[in-house]
């Protein structure tokens, strides 16, 4: 990897995505910013409730809604109840998103992380 400059990072936040800022984003930046396959968890502020997966490999690019965030199904007990007792849920808790998040991991040749950070904070 080292050899031909292929790097990779992760890029995480808890604030949605606006979904057209998004989805033009995939369209015109990532092709700049030579990005090699992306994939993660996100969600947008028009559906707060729903995960989606986007995944990138090339010119190929999916954006799928995969299910609802538990703080969307789950009664407030119930949510308690995992806080408590499951280590993982009560990690990616959050009082404010609750577990809602947006996880993308970037692979790359000689990716600008700094700009690609830049430019996701501002969707």
């Amino acid at each position: 990897a080292l050899e031909y400059d292929i790097n990779t990072f992760v890029y995480y936040r808890r604030k949605g995505f606006d979904m057209a800022k998004f989805e033009n984003w995939i369209n015109k930046e990532s092709d700049k910013h030579h990005i090699i396959r992306a994939k993660g968890v996100c969600y947008f502020t028009s559906e707060p409730e729903n995960i989606y997966v986007y995944e990138s490999a090339g010119k190929q690019v999916t954006l799928t809604m995969s299910r609802k965030w538990f703080s969307a199904t789950l009664t407030k007990k119930q949510l308690k109840y995992l806080r408590e007792n499951d280590e993982n849920f009560a990690h990616d808790w959050d009082d404010e998103y609750e577990d809602r998040l947006i996880k993308l991991v970037f692979i790359g040749q000689n990716l600008n992380e700094k700009a690609i950070r830049k430019e996701l904070d501002l969707i």
